[in-house]
């Protein structure tokens, strides 16, 4: 089944919202949703660790075969301070508990 994205000006609740994966900016989108509307809450968010490090594999090649690997995730995880990422999070774990209902999970990947 492709994945379907809709533009935030169609979203409805709860028809858009049911079943569905919705793309998009999860701070904006979670305001779409009333409070306590959620069930279940999965979330893997940034952990603001991606830097320009590049961990090499060594030069035995018969040891350590594979690509060198890169700790630059992309720009969905910089953040310029740690101040910035603690206020961006503490920003979507208000929205988050704000429409879980109660008795509801969340799952974090942290």
């Amino acid at each position: 089944m492709p994945l379907e994205c809709l533009d935030r000006e169609v979203l409805v609740y709860p028809d858009n919202f049911i079943n569905k994966v919705l793309c998009g900016d999860s701070l904006e989108l979670m305001k779409l949703i009333p409070a306590e509307a959620v069930e279940l809450i999965f979330t893997d968010p940034p952990y603001a660790i991606s830097n320009e490090v590049v961990i090499t594999r060594g030069r035995n090649q018969m040891k350590f075969k594979g690509k060198d690997i890169s700790q630059d995730f992309g720009d969905w995880d910089k953040f310029n301070s740690l101040d910035e990422f603690m206020s961006w999070t503490f920003k979507w774990l208000d929205e988050a508990v704000r429409i879980l209902r109660g008795g509801g999970y969340a799952l974090l990947v942290f």
